[in-house]
Parts: C-alpha cells; structure tokens; sequence
C-alpha cells in the first residue's frame, strides 16, 4: 500500500474480510471432519494477511495535527478507521474488530489485528529513513520474513521444510483490489494440481469512470482474451501482474530466484528492468529456472485503473520499457531457458520473437497506416500526408527532448486529440469505402476479418461482452497509444519514479539521509533492505 484513498481501501478490506469469513467457515468443516472421520476435503488452509505500507511515518512534525499526534501519515489512519466498517458491509451486522496490538520494529512499525474469522491481519509500517521503501523491497521483505525466517527457523528437518514451503503459497495483492474467495481457491486448485506451477494470475478488470478507463477495459479485455490465454496454451504466461497474483513459496525460495531480486540496481538497464516492472521480473526469474506460470480465466479480480490522461502515460511510461527488457532478458538466454523450463519450446521462443519484432516495428507501421489513411479518406497526395502526419510526431519529439514532462503530457494530450478526430473520419472513410466497393475489397476484407475476430471473441466470452464497445475509443486512440505512448517512454526512461498515485509535495523533497542498521535477530534479512547510502 501506498497512496490508496478511502473507497479504494474499502475495497480491498472488503475482500480480506470476505477471506476471513470464508476461511472460518473452512475451518469449522475441517474440526467438523476430524470429528466425523469423513474423507472429504475442505480445501482448508492457514491464511495470514499483511499488509506493507511504504512511507507510512510523517517526516515533517509540523504536519502532526498537534504536539501529541501519532507521526502515521493520513492513509494508514484511513485504513485504521474503516475497518470496523468494511466489516459491517461484509457481514451485514456490526462486528466489533479490537484495535490492534502495536509494536515497535527495526523497519518502523507493526500493526496486528485479529479479524471476525480469528485469521491474522499485520500492517507493517515502513520508515523509509531505516529501511527501502518501493514496491520490490516490500516484497523482499515479506519473502525473506517468510520464507527465509519462519519456515527456515522451524525446528524440523531440512526435507520437511521445503515440504512446507512447496505448500506454501503468497498471495501478492495491491492495496486497492477487490476479489471474492473462490477467485483465490482457483489459483490454489492449479498450484496443487501441478508442483512446477511457480506462480499464477486471474482474470484482471480494470474499473473506474471515464474514455480512459474505457480504453483499458478493451484492452485488458483483448489482452487476456488473446494473449494471456495464447501464452498459457504454447507455453507459459511471462508476466503474472501483481495486483493479484499467487506465487508458490518453494519457487521463490530458488537461489536464482529470491536472492537475485534482491539485485540493487545500478545499471541503467537494471533501473528499468528491476525497478519498473518488478512483477514481470520476478516472473523471468521463475521462468529462466523450471518453473510455470499460468493463467486462470475464471479468477477475477478488479483493480482501479488511472483515470487520468497524465496519470494513465506515466504508469505505461514504466511498463513499456520494462516490458521490452524482461522479454528480450528472456529471449537473450532463450537456449538455457528452452533446455531447463520444460513449458518453454523453441517455437514459443519463436512466437515471443514475433511479437517483439511487431512491438519494434510497431510505432513506424502506425505511422504509415496513418499516411495511408489519409490518402484514402481525404483524397490528398502521399507527401502531403507525410507532411501531415510528420510534422506533429517531430514536434511532439522536440518538445519530449527540450522540455519538462509536464509540457510534454499537454502536447502529447492535444495531439492525441487531433488524431482521435482523424481515426474518426478514417472509421467513416472506411464505411463508406467497404458500402461503395464491396466487401470483397482487400481493404473491406482486412478491416471486417480484424473486426470479426474481435467480436467472435467476444461472444465466447459472454459474461465479458460488454468490454466489445470501449472498442470504439480503443480505434480512435490507436495513433496515441502505439506512436506518442512509445515516444514518450523512450524520451523519459530516466525517470524512474512510480508515475501514479505520486504526492507532488512529498516526491518533490529530497529524503532525508538513512540511519543507523537494524539490530536483533533478524539483522542479517533486514540488511538486505536498508536504505542506500544515498537515495536512488
């Protein structure tokens, strides 16, 4: 957790109290089988939830309401105050959660509540003056907390504990999702069905108001559809998203897996490759070992997309190039990979090739569809429409090389716009083209197969028809998404900032210097996270 407002908090306690509930009543029919000696099996598993918020401590004193206030910043007072009432939706009466016990760690901070259903929730509350904050570190954190302290310090043989840890699995969740209990018992059932299974996603539907929005509903909706759903099929799934994902303790615990993810970055590659994509990272480390990463349909999760025009470009800013690395990370190595993942075939490797010479190629062939466009609809000569089209990319490439990020969001905004008015008229252009010449034409038959393939796809999966609209503002976002988008990723890799739920005042300020190393008993895992001597 980070940054999470109120509803978004709302939805993910929801989801951990619907957790709860479900495990208690898992754990009343096992006692009830131990009782009756019955043979069935209730899927019954311990279950713990926590929770790590980055940055969790107010700094700055004079930010304090008053002289005696608690140093928490305001999102973890949210997620204190709103328990007791996302219990009440859950349960449909007033349950009353006890506050929780507070201790005092090397890393800041630890809050611990015991929910309706008896199961444990910790909130641990990072300084990030004693130790790294961001994303990755947080889950290195809990991995060796885990992994590497509690299932390793358990006082049984060393064959018993990876036993443990093969049946041990980690949900990795952000804070602002929102799934029911069976969409985890899915993931679970895949994991027990197959012991290589390394980690494994669901179905993820992004929510929210707005064009923005709409976009990403299409293009989660295709992606998932034909993609997700290729890869699991020839071989395996190389990103299993974050936000709601479950990865399988013994896979993580791999040398070249755990202990590579704690790399610090210090490369230029590394800062987007590690920092920028930290989940489709770890999954090339599983991958390039012998695991498999699948994808499960029929586990759905929904996560609050950006809404925002600036918010939506700074978040795939990270994606793209972190995207790019993994898979050509994974391709470089491609032969070691083939020979130790007995998922991944040379074909697969080929298929992947494909798709990253198309991502390349991409931005180029937008462009000339759109020099093409415009001659067809608007009767104008070839140069013409290269001037056309030309002289707002170079622009837009200027201003991205001489100005601040700010300016180039507004450019890339405007431009957006004009081009999304041109995919409008190209869309009658080619109506009226398809009405007039037929639609045996070549290009009627390539726009209606393209079109067709999408709606047949659609109707197979009829409880997701209703993402097939957004469609329309995918078309007509096209030139912006595939041509400024890439532009944009490329002028500001340097940038290695989070990009979305970013507090312009707080990122602003330099952070203070780091303090002194963490003492006790879990010094040696803590030293893996502790601030650098300088911010990165």
């Amino acid at each position: 957790m980070w940054h999470e407002n109120k509803e978004e908090l709302m939805e993910f306690l929801k989801s951990i109290l619907r957790l709860d509930e479900d495990q208690c009543a898992r754990r009343m029919a096992m006692k009830h089988i131990q009782a009756n000696k019955d043979d069935i099996d209730p899927d019954y598993y311990d279950l713990e939830t926590h929770i790590f918020f980055d940055d969790a401590f107010v700094n700055d004193k004079s930010k304090c309401e008053s002289a005696d206030a608690s140093p928490l910043n305001s999102y973890v007072k949210t997620l204190i105050n709103h328990i007791e009432e996302a219990a009440l939706e859950v349960y449909k009466t007033k349950m009353r959660v006890y506050p929780p016990t507070k201790i005092v760690t090397p890393y800041g901070g630890r809050l611990i509540w015991t929910l309706p259903g008896r199961t444990k929730m910790i909130a641990h509350l990072k300084d990030k003056n004693k130790i790294r904050h961001k994303k990755r570190w947080s889950q290195v954190m809990y991995m060796y907390y885990l992994l590497g302290y509690r299932i390793m310090q358990l006082n049984t043989s060393p064959e018993r504990k990876m036993v443990i840890a093969q049946n041990t699995y980690l949900l990795a969740l952000d804070g602002d999702i929102d799934f029911q209990p069976n969409a985890v018992s899915l993931l679970v059932g895949r994991m027990k069905v197959d012991p290589d299974l390394g980690a494994a996603c669901g179905r993820i539907h992004p929510v929210g108001t707005g064009p923005m929005v709409w976009y990403q509903i299409f293009e989660y909706a295709i992606g998932h559809w034909l993609q997700k759903a290729t890869e699991h099929v020839i071989g395996c799934v190389l990103c299993s998203p974050g936000c709601f994902s479950l990865f399988r303790g013994r896979a993580l615990m791999e040398n070249s897996v755990m202990k590579k993810y704690t790399t610090k970055s210090d490369q230029a590659r590394h800062y987007v490759q590690y920092d920028q994509g930290e989940d489709r990272w770890l999954c090339t480390l599983l991958l390039k070992q012998k695991f498999r990463v699948e994808y499960s349909a029929a586990s759905d999760a929904y996560t609050h997309a950006p809404e925002g025009f600036n918010e939506f470009y700074n978040q795939r800013r990270r994606w793209v190039p972190s995207t790019i690395a993994n898979i050509f990370d994974l391709l470089a190595d491609a032969k070691r990979v083939v020979k130790t993942n007995n998922s991944i075939s040379m074909p697969y490797i080929i298929y992947q090739c494909m798709l990253m010479f198309g991502t390349i190629l991409g931005p180029g062939t937008i462009f000339l569809m759109m020099v093409g466009a415009l001659v067809a609809v608007f009767r104008i000569d070839i140069w013409t429409s290269f001037l056309w089209n030309g002289v707002p990319l170079a622009g837009f490439m200027a201003i991205c090389y001489w100005m601040k990020q700010k300016y180039q969001l507004i450019a890339a905004f405007f431009i957006s716009a004009i081009y999304s008015l041109v995919m409008m008229a190209v869309l009658v252009g080619i109506v009226v083209q398809v009405m007039e010449d037929g639609i045996l034409a070549p290009s009627s038959v390539f726009f209606l197969a393209v079109a067709l393939q999408i709606v047949i796809t659609g109707v197979l999966h009829p409880q997701e028809m209703e993402a097939l609209p957004a469609g329309l503002v995918y078309y007509i976002t096209i030139p912006s998404m595939y041509m400024l988008l890439v532009i944009y990723s490329v002028f500001n890799m340097n940038d290695v900032s989070w990009g979305t739920r970013e507090n312009p005042v707080d990122a602003a300020k330099k952070a203070p210097p780091p303090t002194a190393a963490p003492a006790g008993k879990m010094q040696k895992i803590l030293g893996y996270l502790r601030s650098p001597d300088k911010e990165e």
